[in-house]
């Protein structure tokens, strides 16, 4: 069984508060055609491993393969929820990760693979576990893993975990820019001045006003999606991030070259550019695609991806 597993971006990112150890959040994730890809093979009998669950394989020397990986956390999680009885009847999987996702890019790939995990070996074992227990599995992996099970547009609460599915954007290409440091998000919410997080969320709920505001399907009507151009009016008029604007500069320095690239593709034709996550990734929207593969070209950078929202 082949599974794609989406990236996300971060439409709006507003950091709250910090509580129990996890940062409170309201934001708004937007799924995007980025994707890795998990192949699921089952396991002969006669090779069946000790610890049931999955074995995993991934051609990215970065990825771990142990315990450390959303995939295994996700198989061992689920397993921890099954009857011991009822493991014993349970067939064993090897997984090839194919990673495209870039690590440690704030576009959620090891979270998106832990929900791809939790969903296809719901299915494969017939668990039947409801997409509501899912979530509640998910949310101990990566506060963001349950958005992954949602996919599309939705606004995330709380500390992430708590979903709220929105209509869904058109489909609006995009450039994503890798930049070349990479820190934790662990690190990233450290550096985070919390004085000056936190004052935007107006425009967070502005966009889902606007985003409810499009038709929903019906039994008598196919659904409405909004026009790329009103898409790009609502995002630009709202998006932004705390991450971008309530970083300490002594704590990542590096956050003035994100800034910089954003004036330079706003000079190239980009409708709007936006960090994602905790960064470092920055995503570029464009009214088309050849608008988009004349910046991509035009610009020629390493570490530049084309995709679109989905």
């Amino acid at each position: 069984m082949k599974i794609k597993s989406y990236a996300k971006i971060n439409l709006t990112l507003d950091v709250l508060k910090k509580e129990k150890g996890y940062h409170k959040i309201l934001t708004i994730f937007q799924q995007i055609s980025l994707h890795d890809t998990l192949i699921f093979k089952k396991i002969s009998p006669k090779n069946k491993p000790m610890n049931l669950g999955i074995t995993l394989t991934c051609g990215n020397p970065e990825v771990p393969l142990n315990e450390e990986n959303t995939v295994i956390k996700a198989a061992n999680l689920l397993l921890k929820n099954i009857p011991a009885k009822k493991q014993k009847k349970l067939s064993s999987y090897h997984v090839a990760l194919q990673k495209k996702i870039p690590l440690r890019s704030g576009l959620g790939g090891g979270s998106s693979n832990a929900a791809a995990t939790l969903l296809t070996l719901n299915q494969l074992w017939h668990l039947n576990l409801s997409r509501k227990k899912l979530s509640r599995l998910a949310s101990q992996i990566g506060k963001d893993v349950p958005f992954f099970l949602h996919g599309g547009t939705a606004v995330g609460k709380n500390f992430g975990e708590q979903i709220v599915p929105l209509p869904s954007l058109p489909k609006i290409p995009i450039i994503i820019f890798l930049q070349n440091y990479k820190k934790s998000t662990k690190d990233q919410y450290a550096a985070l001045d919390l004085k000056k997080c936190g004052r935007q969320t107006s425009l967070t709920q502005q966009l889902i006003t606007q985003l409810k505001k499009t038709p929903q399907p019906s039994k008598n009507s196919p659904a409405k999606n909004i026009s790329i151009k009103d898409a790009l009016n609502y995002i630009n008029a709202t998006s932004h991030n705390d991450f971008e604007t309530a970083i300490k500069l002594s704590k990542n320095p590096q956050i003035n070259k994100t800034l910089h690239l954003k004036r330079k593709l706003l000079q190239i034709g980009a409708s709007n550019i936006l960090m994602s996550g905790a960064g470092p990734s920055v995503i570029a929207f464009y009214p088309n695609a050849k608008s988009r593969d004349k910046a991509y070209q035009q610009l020629s950078v390493p570490g530049q991806i084309k995709s679109s929202t989905l």
